[in-house]
């Protein structure tokens, strides 16, 4: 089990002005997502978003999650305009197992991004 969580932004591109920042998309390594975790998840959510247009939570590594994890999923989910920009990555199978145990499978299966 990992708690760190690493942010991997893109390299930017040839034009390098505020505007083409904006376009990169950058990558949130999950390797926790309990209650003791969401708030710094969210907190590099929120930094990742004023940064880039698309974020991708990467939850391969993701082997513990609880009801608080959850929630800050089905937030994403539940938000059309966070839902847009923030996609989920390889769910690890304790996220798929958390989200039937809650019922919450549709809204992790609407996260991820193919």
């Amino acid at each position: 089990m990992s708690s760190e969580h690493d942010l991997i932004e893109t390299p930017p591109m040839a034009d390098s002005s505020p505007a083409s920042q904006v376009d990169q998309s950058a990558v949130l390594e999950v390797g926790c997502l309990t209650i003791a975790e969401c708030a710094l998840v969210a907190d590099q959510l929120r930094t990742a978003m004023s940064r880039h247009a698309k974020v991708f939570m990467n939850l391969a590594a993701c082997e513990e999650i609880d009801t608080a994890g959850m929630q800050l999923l089905t937030i994403i989910q539940n938000d059309a305009d966070v839902a847009h920009r923030i996609r989920f990555l390889a769910p690890h199978e304790a996220v798929f197992a958390q989200a039937k145990r809650l019922g919450l499978s549709n809204f992790l299966q609407s996260g991820i991004d193919e």
